[in-house]
């Protein structure tokens, strides 16, 4: 079982003038990164790995905190990953258990991937998490085996609006 959270609400690029990997979480994102705990804890995740963004990094740090884990940071999680490298990431053996935070673009990167490896060993459609909301997870368990399924497990409350 593995986690793939997007990123929570993050300060406006418009009014951002630094680099975009610097871009921090707005306060609604830091409301949103300490919701997403109960919901981590409550799946058992033991691993915290996220793009070097420091957006994904302050949304699984609250989690860190709670979990006493640390956050790895990887660059296959970057919004400039590539495909190949998400799928050999997702297919590793240490990769039970962790929640994987990344970026919109990422997880559309991943969706159209995972595409032909879901057909081929489930027989199904891959589930299509492009339109991933800020601070949506999705639980994906037995990835890579026939019995393979993904669920939308939620996201913060604090964007029901949006």
């Amino acid at each position: 079982m593995f986690v793939l959270v997007r990123h929570a609400h993050a300060r406006a690029k418009r009014q951002w003038t630094g680099p975009d990997d610097e871009r921090p979480l707005s306060r609604r994102g830091q409301d949103q990164s300490r919701d997403l705990v109960r919901l981590l804890a409550g799946l058992g995740v033991t691993r915290l790995v996220s793009s070097p963004a420091l957006r994904c990094r302050q949304t699984l740090q609250p989690a860190s905190e709670e979990l006493w884990v640390p956050v790895e940071p990887t660059p296959t999680l970057a919004t400039d990953a590539r495909a190949e490298d998400l799928l050999r990431l997702l297919s590793a053996p240490d990769v039970g258990g962790a929640a994987l935070c990344t970026h919109g673009e990422t997880l559309r990167l991943l969706s159209e991937a995972w595409e032909p490896v879901w057909r081929a060993t489930t027989g199904t459609s891959a589930p299509d998490v492009s339109g991933t909301l800020k601070g949506g997870c999705w639980v994906v368990e037995n990835y890579g085996t026939a019995g393979a399924t993904a669920r939308f497990a939620g996201r913060s409350t604090r964007l029901s609006w949006l």
